[in-house]
């Protein structure tokens, strides 16, 4: 019941942003603010085409390199980045890097994004700012060593039932020739709220619990050829998304994948 009572103030709130900003026709800031919120209403994530531009998507990653350059010495000197530091094999995920960069604190706070954290979640929050970075063994540091095999956050899995929202960056190109893309089930938060234990096993499930999951799913008709959305873009472009979808981070096939999430 009280899942249920949140999404109708959801659906409210989000209808509401809608109809304001279709008040106003325009190809600018009115216009990207509905087609945002109609996005993640009808479908779980909207794209915002050349939301920057390639000076600033060059500012974004000399900022990030810089951080990624400077780890080690971070680590020693932040607890909490160095504590919530997820790293695999050819991966790594920064956390809460915005407590060291001014320069990604006036990025990633702007009105625009406030806004439209108001309408989905209720109240303007502030993001928290990851960096991660996935390659194909060409990129070499010393903190990012090796070649991607498994991907963080690599099986299908949901962050909790209540709406959350979440945005990345892209700072590189993300093609299906390139793979790396964030899929994400379009409309399966409804459907898998009875599927026990999915959360909790995420990443840390074995082999034979990921297939029998995923073969459930499937047999729920939750996964299908058409429902699951590779979320393929161009450097500069912004991804939101419904992260109470299933969602995960598709296999690398070639490259490297440089991107900025924040989480609200």
């Amino acid at each position: 019941m009280k899942t249920i009572i949140k999404d109708i103030f959801f659906d409210l709130r989000m209808g509401f942003g809608i109809k304001l900003f279709s008040f106003k026709k325009s190809l600018g800031y009115y216009s990207r603010m509905k087609d945002a919120l109609v996005g993640l209403k009808k479908n779980g994530y909207c794209r915002l085409e050349k939301y920057y531009t390639n000076e600033e998507v060059d500012d974004l990653h000399n900022e990030c390199i810089g951080i990624l350059d400077k780890s080690e010495d971070i680590f020693s000197k932040d607890e909490t980045i160095r504590d919530s530091l997820e790293r695999v094999e050819g991966e790594i995920k920064i956390k809460h890097i915005h407590r060291i960069s001014n320069k990604l604190k006036v990025y990633t706070n702007e009105f625009f994004f406030i806004l439209i954290s108001f309408f989905f979640c209720g109240k303007p929050r502030i993001p928290t700012v990851f960096f991660n970075l996935i390659h194909d063994g060409s990129f070499e540091h010393k903190s990012v060593p090796g070649k991607s095999k498994v991907r963080i956050g690599g099986q299908w899995h949901y962050d909790q039932l209540d709406h959350i929202l979440k945005c990345f960056v892209l700072l590189d190109d993300i093609t299906p020739e390139t793979g790396g893309a964030t899929s994400i089930v379009n409309g399966s938060r409804k459907k898998f709220r009875h599927i026990t234990n999915e959360k909790e096993k995420g990443d840390y499930a074995t082999d034979e619990e990921i297939n029998e999951r995923e073969t459930e799913l499937k047999k729920l008709n939750i996964i299908t050829d058409t429902n699951v959305k590779n979320l393929y873009g161009k450097k500069g472009d912004v991804f939101f998304i419904d992260t109470s979808n299933l969602h995960r981070g598709s296999p690398l096939i070639k490259g490297v994948k440089r991107c900025l999430w924040l989480y609200f």
